[in-house]
Formats: C-alpha cells, structure tokens, sequence
C-alpha cells in the first residue's frame, strides 16, 4: 500500500499488507526490479504466509485514524499499518526489517494502538476525500 500527499502526489509512506504472487529471490529482485515499479515481494524478507493468491473483494478494509494514521485488515484481522508522520509501516508478514517495511513486535497488532482502540467494522471505510487515499494494494 501507498499513500500519496493529495497536494504534491508524492509518497508519503508505504507497508506491504500481502502478495498476490510468489515471492521471488532477493538475486532475482536485483535482476528484474525496475525503479518506478511495484516492488515484488522477497523471500527472507516476507512470511510465505503473506501470499494470498486468492484475494478477493471485501476480505481487505481500510481503517483510518484521526491523526492520518492507516490500518488495513484482512478478513478483520490488523495486518498493516502506516502510522502518521512514518515512512516505513509495518506488516505481520515481514519478518526481517527492510526495504519492504518494518517487522511487528511479537503478538502485536501492526500499529501502535492497542488492538481495542482500532475502529469497530462500523467505522471501517475504503476511501476518505478529506485524507490521504491508500493505492497500490498486495505487492
């Protein structure tokens, strides 16, 4: 996921929430990764659990904060979050600092809100004209 600044539509953060493909070799990436591409996903960098080939309409929400900040949750569960005023979010499925996003302290929810203060499903929206809109989506 990015998320782009509405005035200067530069990236302002990014979190990887899943992949939709394989993933593929950090040798690999360095030979085939273009800049300006959406980044594959890289093995020992990313669970294998992460890859969800069968991604399909309404599994994936997005929860947005008073303060900007981003969570997106997948069949409800917290899995991805960019925090307000942070580059890199985090991910459950990151398992190894990087170029790819940050790893989540064990049993902790992807952000740094306790799990009971994330939004009911009531709250959940998928887009917001007053904030930063998320695009891109599983890597």
């Amino acid at each position: 996921m990015y998320l782009h600044d509405l005035a200067t539509k530069q990236a302002i953060g990014d979190a990887p929430v899943c992949s939709l493909v394989p993933l593929i070799s950090l040798t690999e990436f360095k030979r085939t990764y273009r800049r300006g591409a959406v980044p594959p996903l890289v093995d020992g960098y990313f669970d294998q659990q992460g890859v969800i080939p069968d991604l399909d309409g309404g599994r994936v929400a997005f929860v947005w904060d008073v303060d900007g900040s981003v969570t997106v949750t997948l069949d409800g569960r917290p899995v991805s979050c960019v925090s307000s005023g942070t580059r890199k979010g985090t991910c459950v499925f990151v398992i190894k600092d990087g170029p790819w996003g940050r790893v989540c302290e064990p049993g902790a929810a992807p952000n740094s809100r306790p799990p009971s203060q994330l939004r009911s499903s009531g709250e959940v929206q998928t887009s917001d004209s007053q904030r930063t809109p998320a695009s891109g989506g599983c890597g």
